[in-house]
């Protein structure tokens, strides 16, 4: 698998989805993603060890596997989480490990947090 570049903008004023289906970079075909763990971060560059570690999410805690067996998941980051977000940019990505322990990378980017208007 290769890694998607999509960059989004965050409301500060909302909760932050994203829902992502996972494919096979080659073939195009859907990937079952039953029982894979999957992991995501947003830091100030693309330094695995720079600090601060602006958002982290994993299975459970963010991020929910909606349709494993159709390589489908949801990034759900509540208002709470996002109103305490300080960074004005910064990079992310989503990695998800398959049952042998592989790590693939499936989306990157950038997130930009915007100002809302609606309280």
């Amino acid at each position: 698998m290769s890694a998607t570049s999509q960059n989004y903008k965050v409301a500060l004023n909302a909760n932050f989805r994203i829902a992502v289906q996972v494919r096979d970079a080659v073939t195009g075909q859907v990937v079952n993603i039953t029982g894979y763990s999957v992991h995501m971060q947003a830091r100030p560059n693309k330094d695995p060890t720079s600090t601060p570690i602006y958002l982290d999410a994993s299975v459970g805690s963010g991020i929910t596997l909606t349709d494993p067996v159709n390589g489908r998941l949801d990034l759900n980051i509540p208002k709470a989480t996002i109103v305490a977000l300080t960074f004005s940019a910064a990079y992310y990505d989503i990695a998800i490990t398959d049952l042998i322990g592989n790590v693939d990378i499936i989306l990157e980017g950038i997130l930009t947090t915007t100002k809302g208007v609606t309280a």
